[in-house]
């Protein structure tokens, strides 16, 4: 999600909103490429109603559990949730959505396991790894 469109003190002037399109500050998120796919992860101000829907038009299944899509990406700014997301050039193709969770126990209770929410793969991308290596992130 955007940040907004005025200064944080309420003095910018309509001319100088209108220069810039985009104000949050950039972040240097992680991310690598392999095969063509560039693998990353999605900064807190990023647009949950964008991830919303490509959840609703790719991967709607019993398999993402999260009732309320649209409340969970939105948890994306409070930084309880966190997205990871595959791009075959400026294409979003895949994305993975978990939240850090104590409600499971990881083996000699080392470390908090992540309960991942949704899992969302477009079809002409599937069954070529994007899957497997959004969640492995």
């Amino acid at each position: 999600m955007a940040a907004p469109a005025d200064d944080s003190d309420g003095t910018a002037t309509p001319e100088a909103r209108s220069d810039a399109t985009h104000r949050a500050t950039p972040i240097k998120m992680p991310s690598y490429t392999r095969e063509g796919i560039t693998y990353r992860q999605l900064p807190a101000w990023h647009d949950a109603n964008t991830l919303y829907a490509f959840r609703r038009e790719h991967g709607k299944s019993q398999y993402n559990v999260v009732s309320d899509a649209k409340a969970h990406f939105k948890k994306l700014e409070q930084g309880t949730v966190s997205v990871w997301a595959a791009y075959d050039g400026k294409t979003l193709v895949g994305l993975v959505s978990a939240e850090a969770t104590s409600e499971y126990r990881t083996r000699n209770g080392k470390g908090r396991p992540w309960a991942i929410g949704h899992l969302v793969v477009r079809a002409s991308h599937r069954r070529k790894g994007v899957g497997s290596a959004l969640v492995r992130l």
